[in-house]
């Protein structure tokens, strides 16, 4: 019993790894390659990990509505937050997947 949960918690860290990457990797798409100012995401309020893994790459709440969606009868609940740009390039300055397309990247500023 203790072998599979140490198992279960190696996998959680290895998903949940495997998670911040994607997410890190889709923010510097956004970022470097397409030269959008800031990324945006919406989740759903009691998305707990989405949530933990959105903060921790440094995204900060802007809005959170309860009248925003309704759906299977009831109000879906959701958290939005945003990252701009220039913050995400100082947090990861040295994580670049492949090389920013010099006539997209947003000026900073912008």
């Amino acid at each position: 019993m203790a072998a599979s949960g140490r198992q279960r918690r190696t996998s959680h860290r290895r998903i949940d790894g495997l998670c911040r990457d994607a997410a890190r990797a889709l923010h510097r798409y956004v970022v470097d390659y397409l030269g959008l100012a800031f990324g945006d995401v919406w989740l759903h309020r009691d998305d707990s990990a989405g949530r933990h893994i959105a903060e921790s790459m440094g995204y900060v709440e802007y809005a959170h509505g309860r009248d925003v969606f309704y759906h299977d009868g009831r109000y879906w609940d959701d958290w939005r937050g945003i990252l701009q740009a220039e913050d995400f390039r100082k947090r990861f300055p040295n994580e670049l997947e492949y090389p920013a397309v010099p006539g997209r990247v947003a000026p900073s500023g912008s």
